[in-house]
């Protein structure tokens, strides 16, 4: 697989955990790596996995809805 679908095909992974709100599959997504960082929109900067798991379980049980629009491929 080239780097492209490879990209691509996480994105929808990406998108399909959060608009299920799939706390599992978005951890199988995110890496666990020290370095991996989280930036959500108006908040602070969260580095590692153990930061980001708990703010995206936060974001899951307060929102009762997620909506992703997949935005056209150019190329």
């Amino acid at each position: 697989m080239t780097a492209e679908p490879a990209v691509l095909e996480a994105n929808l992974a990406f998108y399909r955990a959060f608009q299920t709100k799939d706390m599992e599959a978005m951890s199988e997504i995110w890496s666990k790596g020290i370095d991996t960082l989280c930036i959500h929109p108006g908040r602070k900067i969260l580095k590692g996995w153990e930061e980001i798991r708990p703010s995206w379980q936060k974001i899951f049980k307060v929102t009762t809805t997620l909506v992703h629009r997949q935005m056209q491929q150019f190329g």
